[in-house]
């Protein structure tokens, strides 16, 4: 029997998502076409650099842009960067892979300017992914000044066409000829080598909120990344003034005081030309140094620079008021607290240190208050390298992040070159140990030991003054143990042993000493022997965080005779100097990271 007329019938026209993605295809198309044709149906004329004029739809514009007020001027944007970005407005596609690293900024500006918030965190992403020394200076120019520009003058105005071709104010269509009054711009004397883009008003709260996140991003990556480089790089020996200026003041630029003058220094020698040391500069050479060093110098902390540095690479530039180097002599004699307290009682800011340079990047274990272990650490691996070194470290693993498996760490790990650090945490403990070791990590069906006369172990309690210890290896062919189915393995005993899954279980442990000692041996003696060199992960482990007979997990006691019947070490006085890890003590972890070398 046949369907009435007025029967519901299903009809078969394809997956709806093929159909809508079809639509939108070609919505995109028509909008690309409108965008582009824009010369002839637009009603919205923008002002563009040299002179170029871009026309819109005032409709798309206001319905996209929700910050646009108007403002049509814009002689700083190329026409190149304003059709990138309208592109975007019209049809919501940002094609990277086409846009170079130096446009980003300033169509990352118009995004702000007109309030398209999804192209201006793209743009601010990419921006940041793609950071490197050059990159961060140029950036952190065109940041400063974007933040420098005075108000503009110009009233909001939606400039149209109407039907005679004349151009119109979109309140009152009152008929004005040309361009109305032009933004009042302000001209930076800046090096060739850096084009800055301005914005053509002041910026508003938010938008200064966010060009100042760019400068605190980009100095606080130049600060991470070998800092102390920075006097030879040339990009940044272009900076201008102000931009020296604002670096210096920043509380992200970390770096002693003596490097932060001797880059400053180098950068006004680059500036006024000159190449000799200050010892043999004539007086036109002092002159033109001058120019450059005086209106920065004042923001240097000169009152904390080294006494002989002050007096052999300072006081010769001849741009150290007289006042200032009295202070400066002065502050000297006196004791640091008394040197840090001005007139008033208060602390000084000149003589407060900056924040010291974090050379182990985005650790979650070496914060701001265990900044001395990463400065210890760095010192133990200068050593090691037998040479001033200033590498800066990269966390290549984190077991929070990604997992605490041993495959987890072995697939992020195995097979890096150079050397590694491994930071641990305890869990429920204030407690960080870990090792270095300058061999390649790497996975081994059964447990196989690795030669290694630069490794070493170390500690940190922060209840004891927060001191790291170090203990260097001294039994070298036992130095690291490779196993696929542990974490990182220190020594025979194992000195130190991160288990898979440490996390959740207390199945990682120390017995340190055995190939590892703190020099001299511990409290002097010499090393106890533990166990023999069989397998780290065939060790007894009978004793747990929660066994009454136990220490406080990894807890740093004396050599393992001086063991009382309750755990507790009966040494009576509270110094570290020869303390160790507890033998055999296991523990759980709440955390731990590998580092490798970033530079």
């Amino acid at each position: 029997m046949g369907s009435s007329y007025g029967e519901k019938r299903e009809i078969h026209v394809g997956p709806a998502s093929t159909q809508e993605i079809k639509g939108i295809q070609v919505l995109l198309k028509d909008l690309k076409s409108l965008q582009q044709e824009g010369g002839k149906s637009g009603d919205l004329k923008f002002h563009l650099k040299d002179g170029h004029c871009v026309k819109a739809h005032s409709l798309i514009i206001k319905a996209r842009c929700k910050r646009f007020k108007g403002e049509t001027s814009y002689p700083h944007v190329s026409q190149d960067v304003f059709n990138t970005f309208l592109t975007c407005v019209y049809t919501g596609k940002f094609k990277i892979e086409n846009i170079s690293p130096l446009t980003l900024y300033p169509v990352y500006l118009l995004a702000l300017d007109f309030g398209l918030d999804d192209l201006s965190s793209t743009c601010e992403e990419v921006m940041i992914s793609n950071m490197d020394h050059n990159y961060a200076l140029v950036l952190l120019q065109e940041a400063v000044a974007s933040l420098s520009l005075p108000s503009c003058s110009k009233p909001n105005l939606i400039e149209k066409e109407n039907g005679n071709g004349n151009i119109s104010d979109g309140v009152n269509g009152i008929p004005v000829s040309g361009v109305s009054v032009k933004s009042a711009i302000k001209k930076l004397t800046l090096s060739p080598a850096i084009a800055p883009t301005p914005s053509p008003r002041q910026l508003g709260e938010d938008m200064r909120f966010k060009v100042q996140k760019i400068v605190d991003t980009t100095i606080t990556y130049l600060s991470e990344n070998n800092p102390s480089g920075l006097k030879r790089n040339t990009v940044f020996l272009s900076l201008s003034v102000e931009t020296i200026k604002v670096m210096l003041d920043s509380e992200h630029l970390c770096l002693e005081e003596e490097e932060v003058w001797r880059c400053v220094l180098r950068w006004a020698q680059a500036k006024a030309g000159v190449e000799a040391h200050v010892s043999l500069w004539t007086e036109e050479e002092r002159v033109a140094v001058s120019q450059y060093l005086t209106p920065v110098i004042s923001h240097v902390k000169l009152l904390l620079i080294h006494s002989r540095v002050f007096a052999e690479e300072v006081e010769p530039t001849g741009c150290v008021p007289m006042a200032l180097s009295l202070e400066r002599y002065r502050t000297a004699a006196l004791s640091t607290f008394e040197a840090s307290l001005s007139g008033n009682g208060e602390l000084d800011p000149r003589l407060t240190p900056r924040n010291a340079q974090k050379l182990f990047h985005s650790s979650l274990i070496i914060n701001n208050e265990r900044s001395c272990l990463g400065k210890k650490l760095q010192e133990w691996h200068s050593a090691q390298a037998s040479r001033v070194n200033n590498t800066n470290w990269k966390c290549v693993y984190r077991a929070s992040q990604h997992g605490f498996a041993a495959g987890d760490f072995h697939a992020r790990v195995d097979g890096l070159d150079g050397p590694s650090v491994v930071l641990a945490l305890l869990k429920n403990n204030k407690w960080i140990c870990g090792g270095y070791t300058d061999v390649p990590w790497n996975s081994t069906k059964s447990p196989k030991y690795i030669t290694s006369s630069k490794s070493f172990l170390f500690a940190m309690n922060p209840t004891t003054n927060g001191v790291p210890i170090q203990f260097p290896v001294t039994k070298k062919h036992f130095a690291v143990c490779h196993d696929a189915n542990s974490g990182p393995i220190f020594g025979a005993g194992a000195d130190l042993y991160i288990s898979s899954n440490c996390s959740t279980n207390s199945d990682s442990y120390s017995n340190l000493p055995h190939s590892y000692e703190q020099s001299g041996g511990v409290n002097g003696s010499s090393p106890s022997g533990g166990v023999s060199e069989s397998s780290p992960g065939s060790r007894s482990r009978s004793l747990t965080p929660n066994s009454s007979s136990s220490p406080t997990a990894l807890d740093l006691i004396v050599a393992p005779s001086s063991i009382n019947k309750k755990g507790k070490s009966s040494r009576a006085d509270n110094s570290i100097n020869g303390f160790a890890f507890a033998p055999a003590y296991h523990f759980m972890l709440a955390d731990y990271e590998v580092f490798v070398p970033s530079n």
